[in-house]
Parts: structure tokens; sequence; C-alpha cells
């Protein structure tokens, strides 16, 4: 399967499809799942029946209890920091934009006279 034809909401359906799927490769009913995964049984069924996008919390507490959290790690593997290189020549450090509270305590101003 290729996800870069995906949409969004068809990557959450195969997410769900393949959860569903693992709970019963490994026997196991919502009840007990949500069980290992500290959710309720409506939770789980939510998660596999619901179109509703489900919350990161439940999909992570889902994925642990039928032990693939490992398999996030490829996902996004952690890139090494070289503290030697120099880096991006071109970026430059985010700042924060300094605020003053007007008299009247309700918005804050920026510096330039502009609101928010």
């Amino acid at each position: 399967m290729t996800w870069l034809v995906l949409t969004d909401d068809q990557v959450i359906d195969e997410l769900r499809g393949r959860c569903r799927s693992e709970r019963l490769a490994q026997n196991l009913s919502q009840g007990a799942l949500a069980e290992r995964a500290g959710l309720s049984r409506g939770t789980v069924a939510r998660f596999e029946n619901d179109s509703n996008t489900p919350g990161l919390q439940t999909l992570v507490a889902i994925v642990r209890a039928l032990g693939g959290l490992e398999a996030l790690e490829h996902v996004l593997p952690p890139r090494p920091i070289d503290p030697l290189s120099p880096g991006d020549p071109d970026r430059q450090r985010a700042t924060a934009r300094q605020f003053q509270v007007r008299p009247t305590g309700h918005w804050p101003r920026r510096p330039d006279g502009g609101d928010q």
C-alpha cells in the first residue's frame, strides 16, 4: 500500500481497520482491548466504527495495548543532531513578540502599535 495517495480520512480509516484486524488476530474482544488500553469499551467501539477522527491518546493507547507501539519508531525516527554541524545558514531563530498591556488591562498591544 502506498500511503501517499490516500487522503487524511483514508489514512485514519486504514489505521482503524488495521487496529481492528490486529485485535481480532489476537482473539481479543473490544472489552478486553479496552481493559488493556485503559479505555471504555465504547471508546474502542467508536474508534473502530465511527467516522469521527479519534484522539491521539486513544490511538496510542490502542496501539500500545496491541503491542505495536515500537512500530511508531519507524513513522518518524529521531534525527541525530550533530553539535559540530553549522546547520542551515539561512535559518533564523524565532523571536518572541513583545507585548505591552493596555491601561485597561484587556488585550495586549504590540510595540508597533498594532493589535494581534
